[in-house]
């Protein structure tokens, strides 16, 4: 390949990858011909997070046992982790999610805690009421 095309290569590579700061690692070898063309190429890249890339690629593992997970890179940390620990991590849509019943939880017992008195306070006072209207209607209904 010559110094032109390299360079042309590299170039793209920076432009595809150079703002990328979560990317997966795999090994193609051992892969048939076909399976390897389907594949393409060993550095596996996303819109999403590293935790979705590598659950992709537990997932595809189904269908191509031979390749070979390496490791993954979360959000440009320095320390590489094993694809398989990054697809047992939860995403960001879980962790937002536990997050929101985290805070929400408080909020919820506190509440919980305020209408369960004030619902039996109502109900005394709602059976007073009934209570009064059935005297004042006995009271009406006996002619004097």
């Amino acid at each position: 390949m010559s110094k032109p095309v390299k360079d042309l290569m590299t170039k793209e590579y920076q432009r595809r990858y150079g703002e990328s700061n979560t990317a997966c690692v795999v090994s193609v070898i051992g892969l048939d011909a076909i399976s390897t063309n389907k594949l393409r190429c060993a550095l596996v890249t996303g819109a999403g997070s590293a935790i979705e890339i590598a659950k992709a690629l537990v997932d595809l593992r189904k269908n191509y046992p031979k390749i070979e997970l390496k490791v993954g890179i979360l959000d440009g940390e320095p320390e590489l982790i094993s694809v398989e620990q990054l697809a047992k991590m939860k995403g960001r849509v879980e962790l937002l999610g536990e997050l929101a019943g985290a805070i929400r939880s408080p909020g919820a017992r506190l509440a919980g805690c305020l209408a369960g008195p004030g619902g039996r306070i109502a109900g005394g006072l709602k059976a007073l009421v009934d209570k009064g209207e059935k005297s004042a209607e006995s009271a009406a209904a006996v002619p004097v």
